[in-house]
């Protein structure tokens, strides 16, 4: 449990100095030009759901950060209801949700047309054929690794 949170304490530390970094103009931060940059009328909408606050925090401040729309949930319910509501390019889902499971949130996307990705500390806990349907990102994750894999599915 300690090894968790340190971990988690980290992750949460290198975001927060990528955020600091970029926002203030830094040369060494590692800010890759989005979707903002390109000739796209509307940005990609991203529906990203997490249940902690601190880590949704971060990842919506880094999505936006590239030019992307994120809407943020922290349950399953509530990204049920986002989805009949709205419609998403990417649905990037934590695996272990308060309230279900982040694969039947991200397979419910993926019938819908969005492109899907779980994240989680737990990649042991994925069932072997939700690599095979959805983007597998390993929590934590570093920014640029974030946006690498969100290029690869939406661009």
């Amino acid at each position: 449990m300690a090894r968790q949170r340190r971990a988690r304490i980290a992750a949460l530390t290198r975001m927060a100095l990528y955020i600091r970094a970029s926002s203030s103009g830094n040369a060494q931060a590692q800010h890759l030009p989005g979707p903002a940059n390109r000739d796209v009328q509307m940005p990609a909408r991203i529906l990203l759901v997490e249940d902690d606050p601190d880590v949704a925090r971060i990842l919506r401040h880094v999505l936006f950060d590239e030019g992307y729309s994120v809407d943020s949930v922290a349950t399953a319910a509530e990204a049920y209801m986002r989805l009949r509501q709205h419609t998403y390019a990417l649905v990037i889902a934590d695996l272990r949700l308060p309230d279900g499971d982040g694969t039947e949130v991200a397979d419910h996307a993926a019938e819908l047309g969005a492109k899907t990705a779980i994240m989680s500390g737990y990649v042991h806990a994925l069932k072997p054929d939700s690599a095979d349907r959805h983007e597998v990102m390993v929590k934590p994750m570093r920014p640029v690794e974030l946006i690498a894999a969100v290029r690869r599915l939406i661009g």
